[in-house]
């Protein structure tokens, strides 16, 4: 040390060079980044990480940003443009996978099509009874109420799902993909009146790193301010101070360098290495300042004297914090060796740069009333070693007495609790929970064959239950989406029962919200019910968490079969109907009972009755009127009915047995047709759609007055359970050879997701604080010992530390609610034990050089001035936003006050006990401080489209040269008669199409169909390809009686006219573009712009013409007179463009090879491709019968 000291101070020039050198090259790499991956914060093994990861990877990403739009009203024409604004900009965002609100989602209607009409229309109504039937309108749906509007309509839920990649295949953590997204709501101005609140997971992590960020460099000018004022009130020179500050100053510059060149960012964890360093590293440089005030300025006698108490303390300190590594969370291993570094480091800068500058700027060597200070703390160390006794007596009293406390500290990782009642994530989590139920999900992977009914209704089943834990207060299912989409295709609300109309509502459901696919993967082999609760708190997780669990190994988990219903499962199926019935209703499991009872009993006579007016009626329209089917005797007709009547009630009639029953009635011609089977199942759907509402009143009057009172939704709920009990097929769990014979599904279960994650996280954080103790204690232990050679010197030593950790950990015992163990608490342990072991280290070497007298002269006063510094500093941090940075403020304060007091207290005390060899020279002179020892389709939207183009754009005879000076002598009007005539008016007209469907930055799809057209007034449309849309089929009978059939769904439905504008199947068509009328018929045309090669034209809307645009802008070919190119207007703008090319002939007639529409707001395009084509064919009149739309081939 002798060298060493001589060196630091003979080139004190050379050192601070080299000093300000490593500061500039290790600040090269500042500022660090930031890793907010919480997955991270548990062990790679760790069969919670495993899950969630699995789910994140099926997927795409499970992090959840939720932006709430809070009003007064929200239903406002300003309002609801704000919302579809914010939707629009955030969607754009390359963070942002999809969002879904009010605005940018669809609902199922119009029939069997599954036509999507916009949740709110593209033109936001501003007449104020328009916005009132809007408001009406989306909050009676009740899976849209409480969702993504608030029941009482004031505030709008944007639900944004961020990527975990950008584009580029960046990875991107969750809390730069919430800053990009709050930064893009923050640039859009919002309404009067109107305020935006982020919530969610990510909102969450981002506002608590951010958060502490703010604290610390809010702050640090305060404590940075405060530790200097007190160090030069303590130590009489504002040099002295400055010393301290730049010291530790550097030694967090180092350490943040040194990880920068390492490449690892700051985490949640190492944040707080900053402030820790305070508290640790400036005691090095206030013992070295304290000593050389005292021993007359003598900078390299400072460093020989405190050189090695200065390296031991720090080497302690570095083995508490290399104890970290044992643990299993990685930012806490990663953080134990950058304490340690930062621990070395300080000491090497308090060794080297100290020494130096007092070298370079000497400070007074004695400030005033500093005997007044000497005599008291010698006092005070003198009655310690006389009152022993006591003393000790009092601190095992209190070590007891806090131990006893330790149970109670609870470990808990609250997010809620991390900010002040009145801060923005409080006020948007009270939200939240208050409009939508909470912002924090619980996730359940269940993998299985999801399109097979009995794993649907199975899940739908858990649902029932799992909706019922308190605690839950919402659940999103796939198979509660279905079941909505089916309702909107057959105005009942199902589960399905068949495989292929699943594919079909999954593909419609994919179509209205994209978000699906965080409830399904595109395989269909997993779903991911989403479950809300209403905040998240360890404690209530954990109890939400155990129930689900246990409902899924009872009721989901294992195999399923479906299977014809047998009075052996009659039982158990009554018995699962009944409970969950109860469930959904909220009763007591008491009344499961009565409400089996009451399902297995018939239907009344008056049920029977109306059941065979509804099945009459229904043959009476569809077999005897429309003539689906030919019977063999229409007069027997009735009887029929009775049968199938009959057979409904008592719960025997499923598709395959209606076809058997109609198969004997109908004239052997019909049987031996090949489309029979196919219009006898149209058949059975009717009669299930005309039945369902009366089935459903006869159930209802039994379950009245025991469930009565439901909403809508729950209503519906019982309703699909009691209509599974009368089908003729039971979906029942399954176990051994029964399941191996019946061919069952298997299902399998994980509950996972963020809150979850954080559970394991508290867990972990107390497992592994009290594991790190185990370690590092006797690690430091060995090295008193070592250090002193002396065991009781060791245990001495590790005495005071002992005690600060009992009181420290004893207080947050006492007060569990006030102060609970968080991760920022979790580093109190390592500050108490290095702290503790600091002081304790300086005041045995002064004792065992000079006596209790010196050491209290000289580190007992520097023990008071780095504890006041420190406490003082510590104490500012009270006032910070983030509550577990204020309590780690407070309870550090305390930490290091009582570390102080242990030492000055009960060290004198115990040291009684130890008696240190003495060096030769005068053992009690405080001249001499050198120690004499030392260390050694998917999307089946293209098909509305193929259907409007196809009839009207593609064909046109050829035009005279002078054919549009001629045309144009007819006026705008008779311009555009003479196209309408060129392009629409053949007898007969067959096509065979491509069309392609590429969405903005999606996949496309490719879709193969043909078209038929007689004259202007029939057209036919069927799809042959992909195999999910085949044989979906469109019919139009003049101008005003559009059919739509969907073989998956086994309907048609007739299209009224109010849905003629509703966007279809998620593409940028409507009804009104299928339609074969002339443009001629339906628009007043005037002469717009004119170039050499094109004549535009302005159309307006006639007042009687039943069309959705008000407004096209037509651009004629002067060469064929032929359209190529429209534009669709709406308020002056713009929305989309169709845009034909490849004009060539083509069987004699030219023709527009290929047609573009683009949605100027979306970006979705679709490419149509003329394939084949054929101009005046005999079309017979019976292929543009309904008969034939549902039966053709």
């Amino acid at each position: 040390m002798e060298h060493f000291a001589r060196f630091v101070t003979r080139q004190a020039r050379i050192v601070l060079l080299a000093v300000a050198a490593l500061s500039v090259l290790l600040s090269v790499k500042l500022p660090l980044g930031y890793d907010d991956d919480v997955v991270r914060f548990l062990p790679a093994g760790d069969p919670e990480v495993a899950a969630f990861e699995k789910i994140s990877d099926r997927f795409g990403s499970l992090d959840v940003a939720l932006v709430a739009v809070a009003s007064p009203d929200a239903f406002t024409a300003d309002r609801l443009a704000f919302v579809r604004a914010l939707s629009e900009r955030l969607r754009a965002l390359p963070e942002v996978d999809h969002v879904t609100s009010i605005t940018e989602i669809s609902i199922v209607r119009g029939g069997a099509d599954g036509s999507l009409v916009p949740l709110v229309p593209h033109v936001i109504p501003r007449d104020p009874t328009a916005l009132k039937a809007l408001r009406a309108g989306v909050l009676g749906l009740d899976y849209v109420a409480g969702a993504l509007a608030s029941d009482d309509g004031g505030a709008l839920l944007l639900v944004t799902q961020l990527r975990k990649r950008l584009p580029d295949g960046t990875v991107i953590s969750s809390k730069r993909a919430a800053e990009a997204v709050k930064a893009a709501a923050a640039a859009l101005p919002a309404p009067p009146g109107t305020q935006l609140h982020f919530g969610g997971a990510p909102f969450i992590a981002e506002a608590a790193a951010n958060g502490s960020q703010d604290d610390l460099a809010r702050l640090a000018p305060y404590v940075v301010g405060i530790t200097l004022l007190l160090v030069i009130l303590s130590l009489g020179s504002f040099w002295a101070a400055l010393y301290t500050v730049l010291t530790v100053g550097l030694s967090i510059l180092f350490t943040l360098g040194i990880m920068g060149w390492l490449g690892r960012p700051l985490t949640l964890v190492s944040t707080s290495l900053p402030v820790i360093l305070v508290a640790l590293g400036s005691a090095y440089a206030v013992h070295l300042l304290v000593w050389y005030r005292e021993h007359g300025g003598d900078a390299a006698g400072a460093v020989r004297a405190m050189g090695w108490p200065v390296i031991v303390t720090a080497a302690t300190t570095a083995a508490g914090f290399i104890s970290f590594l044992v643990m299993d969370l990685a930012p806490m291993r990663e953080f134990g060796w950058q304490m340690a570094i930062g621990a070395v480091v300080s000491a090497l800068l308090a060794l080297t740069l100290v020494p130096a500058l007092l070298e370079i700027k000497p400070i007074p060597v004695r400030p005033p009333h500093v005997a007044g200070i000497d005599r008291w703390l010698v006092h005070v160390a003198l009655t310690c070693r006389r009152r022993r006794w006591p003393i000790v007596a009092v601190a095992g009293a209190l070590a007891a007495l806090l131990a006893t406390q330790l149970g109670s500290v609870d470990t808990r990782m609250d997010t809620k609790a991390f900010f002040a009642a009145d801060s923005a994530p409080a006020a948007a989590d009270r939200l939240m929970t208050e409009k939508f139920g909470g912002s924090v999900f619980l996730q359940v992977l269940v993998d299985g064959d999801l399109r097979d009914p009995a794993v649907l209704h199975r899940l739908a089943a858990f649902g029932d239950r799992v909706a019922a834990v308190p605690g839950v207060t919402r659940v999103q299912s796939v198979d509660r989406v279905l079941a909505v989409v089916y309702e909107g295709l057959k105005e009942v609300r199902r589960t399905s029962r068949d495989r292929e109309e699943i594919a079909l509502l999954g593909s419609l459901a994919r179509m209205s919200d994209p978000s699906l696919d965080l409830l399904v993967d595109k395989e269909w082999s997993g779903a991911l019910m989403q479950i809300s609760i209403g905040g998240f708190d360890t404690g209530v997780v954990g109890d939400i968490t155990r129930a689900v669990r246990g409902i899924a190994d009872a009721h989901l988990v294992g195999a399923v079969a479906a299977l014809p219903r047998a009075e052996a499962d009659a039982d158990a199926v009554y018995r699962d109907a009944a409970e969950r019935v109860a469930a959904i209703a909220g009763q007591p499991q008491g009344d499961v009972p009565k409400i089996e009872s009451a399902l297995r009993e018939g239907l009344s006579e008056d049920a029977q009755r109306a059941l065979s007016v509804a099945v009459h009626k229904t043959v009476q329209r569809e077999i005897v009127e429309d003539e689906m089917v030919e019977l063999a005797d229409p007069a027997g007709a009735g009887a029929w009915a009775d049968l199938v009547t009959a057979e409904l009630a008592a719960g025997r009639l499923d598709k395959a047995r209606f076809v058997a029953l109609l198969r004997p009635v109908v004239t052997a011609e019909e049987r031996a047709d090949a489309s029979f089977e196919r219009g006898a199942e149209y058949l059975f759907t009717k009669v299930r759609i005309a039945t369902s509402e009366l089935l459903e009143e006869a159930s209802g009057a039994r379950l009245g007055g025991l469930v009565g009172g439901l909403d809508a939704a729950r209503r519906m709920r019982v309703e699909d359970i009691v209509d599974g009990l009368r089908q003729p097929v039971w979906y029942v769990p399954v176990t051994g050879a029964r399941a191996a014979a019946a061919d069952a599904r298997a299902i399998r279960a994980t509950v996972s997701g963020q809150p979850i994650l954080q559970e394991a996280m508290t867990h972990s954080v107390q497992r592994n604080q009290v594991l790190s103790l185990l370690v590092s204690l006797p690690l430091v232990l060995l090295i008193m010992i070592a250090v002193f050679r002396s065991v009781i010197a060791g245990i001495i030593g590790l005495l005071p530390a002992a005690l600060t950790l009992l009181v420290t950990f004893g207080l947050m015992g006492l007060f569990p609610e006030q102060l609970p163990m968080d991760i920022a608490a979790s580093m109190l342990a390592s500050i108490a034990l290095g702290v503790g072991i600091d002081y304790a280290i300086h005041f045995m070497w002064r004792y065992r050089e000079g006596g209790i007298e010196a050491a209290m002269r000289t580190t007992g006063r520097a023990i008071v001035i780095n504890a006041g510094e420190i406490t003082g500093g510590f104490i500012v941090l009270a006032w910070a936003s983030i509550a577990p940075m204020s309590r780690f403020g407070i309870l550090t304060a305390e930490t290091l006050l009582v570390a102080a007091l242990a030492t000055l207290v009960l060290l004198p005390a115990l040291l009684t006990w130890w008696n240190p060899p003495r060096p030769a020279h005068d053992p009690r002179s405080d001249e001499t401080m050198v120690p004499t020892t030392r260390p050694s389709l998917k999307q089946v939207a293209p098909i509305l489209f193929a259907l409007a183009l196809g009839g009207t754009a593609l064909t046109a005879t050829p035009a005279r040269a002078d054919a549009f000076a001629d045309a144009k002598t007819k006026g705008a009007q008779g311009l555009l008669a003479e196209s309408d005539r060129l392009t629409n008016h053949y007898a007969s007209q067959q096509w065979k199409m491509r069309m392609t469907v590429t969405p903005q930055g999606g996949e496309s799809r490719v879709l193969e169909f043909r078209v038929w057209q007689k004259d202007q007034k029939d057209r036919l449309v069927r799809f042959d390809a992909p195999g999910e849309v085949k044989g979906l089929s469109m019919l139009s009978n003049g101008k005003d009686v559009m059919y739509v059939y969907s073989p998956q769904t086994d309907n048609a439905r007739r299209v009224a006219s109010h849905a003629k504008r509703a966007k279809l199947l998620g593409s940028n068509l409507s009804y009104d573009d299928m339609g074969s009328i002339d443009l001629s018929d339906a628009y007043d045309a005037t002469f717009g712009e004119e170039t050499a090669t094109h004549q535009w034209l302005e159309l307006k809307k006639k007042a009687d013409a039943d069309v959705g645009w008000d407004v096209l802008r037509v651009r004629i070919d002067k060469k064929n007179l032929m359209a190529d190119q429209i534009e669709y207007i709406e308020g002056g703008k713009a929305l989309r463009v169709q845009t034909r090319g490849g004009f060539e002939v083509m069987d004699g007639v030219p023709t527009y090879r290929r047609i573009e529409m683009k949605s100027l707001d979306d970006g979705l395009v679709t490419r149509l491709e003329v394939l084949e084509q054929k101009i005046g064919e005999s079309l017979p009149d019976s292929l543009f019968k309904k008969k034939n739309l549902i039966r053709g081939g």
